[in-house]
Order: C-alpha cells, then structure tokens, then sequence
C-alpha cells in the first residue's frame, strides 16, 4: 500500500488557497513497471466559495513501448502483471482511503494501558456453498485511553479442510484486500506503539 501518511485534508489546502485558487493533493501512488498509478483529491475555491471533488484514480501507461501514443488505458500482453500489481494495489488504496468502514471499540480503556480492543464490525462473511461453512476476514488491534495502538492484525477465519470453488476464492480474496488496506490505513493513519 502506498497511502501518503502526512497528506493534507481538504479543509487544510482550502485554507491556504486563494481567490479562485485550486491545488491538486497526491493521496496514494503505486508504480510497477510502466504503470503509475495515483489517487488525487482536487480541492478548489470558485471566487471565495469553497468545494472539493471525491478523490479520483488515474493510471498513467505511458512508460510502455509506444506510450505517448496511448490516449486510453492500454496493457499490453507483455506487461499484463504489472498492471494486475498496480491496480489491486491502487483499488486497496482507494478503498482504504474513502470507504468508511465502521470499527467498534470495547469500553473501559484504563488510563495508559493498552485495554480497548478494536476492530472491524459487520465484517461480510460468505457461506460456501460446497459445505455451508462460514468463512470471514476482520482486523483488530488495541488502544490506550490517548489514542495509541498496537499492530492491527488481519484475522482469517477459514476452519480445517474448507474447499472454495474458484469464484468463492476470488470473492474471498477481494475480502481479503478490502481488510489488508483497512488494517494498513489504520496503522499509516495511528499512533502505532510496539
């Protein structure tokens, strides 16, 4: 994941610009190969009243063989995974980055001490349909009454000899990345205690 930990928030840059002023914010990149992917939020002032856009995805393919001719997303056979890298990587982001997903937390965080467990709520969990198991994937990590955490783990829970027909597995794994890149903005976005 390549979340930029320190970027600044939109109500941040509208401070600082200026009549009609606009600024561009770099929120996440991925680069693999001749791939650059890139999340930009774009926050802007019409006159004096402010607005900003939801942050968009823009994958640059230009560094291929032939790339300034390319006016379109072009992948081409030879280059087939580095794109896949740098799109899971660059949808991880994103998803991290504006999917608000709801996190509940345990009362009675004592002062100082690491007492507060958290984690993920709702988590989806899939019924497979070859033997009716539950699978599910969740993150969770503990807090202290001023904010700091410890490492946010991803748990799987799969049980013994679960069998996935392949459109299970890929829909698991979807799940998978969504928890990955919650627990990694977690921990870019925290306080993280070792």
């Amino acid at each position: 994941m390549t979340i930029v930990a320190d970027a600044p928030t939109s109500a941040e840059v509208i401070a600082r610009l200026g009549y009609n002023g606009m600024e561009l914010t770099l929120l996440a990149e991925a680069i693999r190969g001749p791939f650059t992917a890139r999340i930009q939020r774009h926050d802007a002032k019409d006159g004096d009243d402010p607005y900003s856009d939801v942050p968009q995805i823009e994958i640059d393919c230009s560094e291929q063989d032939g790339g300034q001719c390319f006016c379109d997303l072009t992948v081409l056979p030879q280059h087939v995974d580095d794109f896949l890298h740098v799109a899971v990587e660059i949808w991880s982001d994103y998803t991290a980055l504006t999917d608000n997903i709801e996190t509940e937390h345990q009362d009675g965080a004592f002062e100082g001490e690491f007492h507060r467990s958290s984690g993920t709520v709702g988590t989806p969990s899939m019924i497979l349909s070859s033997d009716n198991k539950e699978v599910y994937a969740s993150t969770f990590w503990q807090e202290d009454s001023a904010g700091r955490i410890t490492q946010p783990y991803l748990s799987m829970n799969c049980g013994a000899d679960v069998g996935f027909l392949p459109r299970e597995a890929l829909a698991f794994s979807f799940q998978l990345i969504r928890e990955a890149s919650h627990a990694v903005a977690v921990e870019t976005k925290s306080q993280v205690v070792s």
